[in-house]
């Protein structure tokens, strides 16, 4: 989170040797192999997230490195069931507009933050 992904992998790596199966971890595993554009680690990192936890945010990072990676179909797969689970109050308006804005779609993206304004 502070733009240090070679720090956060070490790191991560190692809290991963002290609880392999915490999702978070693979979360912010994914966030940081992001940062660093490797998106095939990224993209198993939040796969494995989405596993361990799948009520949990591994399932929009996971959009969002596809639409960054140029995979949109994938991508576009993810948006609709969040977009569907976004409907039934499962995840927020935000993590809709972060897999827009990673389809370089502003115009959607601003849309669902202004939803998340409103509620």
């Amino acid at each position: 989170m502070a733009r240090h992904p070679d720090q956060a992998i070490t790191q991560l790596g190692k809290t991963l040797q002290l609880d392999p199966d915490f999702a978070m971890t693979y979360f912010y595993l994914g966030m940081a192999y992001e940062g660093k554009q490797m998106y095939p680690e990224a993209i198993a990192a939040y796969r494995k997230a989405q596993e361990l936890s799948p009520a949990g945010p591994g399932i929009v990072g996971l959009g969002h490195a596809y639409a960054m990676s140029g995979m949109n179909n994938e991508a576009r797969t993810i948006l609709n069931e969040v977009k569907q689970r976004a409907k039934k109050n499962e995840i927020r308006p935000p993590s809709v507009a972060i897999i827009y804005a990673g389809l370089s779609d502003a115009d959607h993206a601003f849309e669902w933050m202004e939803k998340a304004y409103e509620q």
